[in-house]
């Protein structure tokens, strides 16, 4: 149905309708993030998002929180391989990770455990999407391509980018009925938006 709007008009640009898959998404919409990609393709049907983790918490402990207890223990997929931490661009902890599970009944187990504790701090847990991870660890991860500019007004140099600056600036999130639910990589892809466009459009 989505590909039948194909040459359709949003005021008066045509747009364009494609479908797409998992590795055109990670390339338009996120850029070409490794780590990410290679996290993203491991196959798994759950995607857990953890929030409040304490900044020094390794793969090992994130493993050790869902596999404790008896009746909501839970397996992380591919050990610390499934286990993906969200960094600032300078690489220091956010207190965010993703987690992966390979099946879809894990996903009741690891969410009970919402606001369990590691260590003094307890953990908020969500149902995450492919797309959430890409577009999270993009907005974090990526450092300036341009760190040339100097100033001599604040002090800031070649080799000191303004990285203290972009962490305090605040992730958008895509709003999660338009974010890809579950773990699918089908996409459609839309080219030609007028630069005004709005989320809203695209119901029309």
């Amino acid at each position: 149905m989505a590909l039948k709007r194909h040459k359709h008009h949003i005021d008066k640009r045509y747009i364009e309708v494609t479908k797409a898959n998992g590795e055109d998404f990670i390339n338009v919409a996120g850029g070409n993030n490794n780590e990410a990609q290679a996290f993203l393709t491991r196959g798994a049907q759950v995607i857990i998002r953890m929030r409040g983790l304490p900044y020094e918490c390794t793969a090992k402990q994130v493993i050790d929180f869902f596999e404790a207890g008896t009746e909501n223990s839970c397996n992380v997929m591919d050990g610390e391989e499934g286990v993906l931490f969200v960094k600032k661009p300078d690489g220091k902890a956010t207190g965010d990770a993703f987690v992966l599970f390979e099946k879809e009944e894990e996903a009741d187990k690891a969410l009970s455990k919402h606001k369990e504790s590691i260590g003094i701090r307890y953990i908020e847990l969500f149902r995450s999407t492919t797309a959430e991870v890409q577009q999270v660890l993009n907005k974090t991860m990526e450092l300036p391509k341009n760190n040339s500019l100097t100033s001599s007004n604040n002090g800031l140099s070649a080799q000191q980018p303004m990285l203290s600056h972009l962490a305090q600036v605040p992730v958008p999130y895509l709003p999660q009925h338009i974010i890809t639910s579950g773990t699918r990589k089908d996409c459609i892809r839309l080219r030609g938006l007028p630069y005004e466009a709005l989320v809203r459009y695209l119901y029309c």
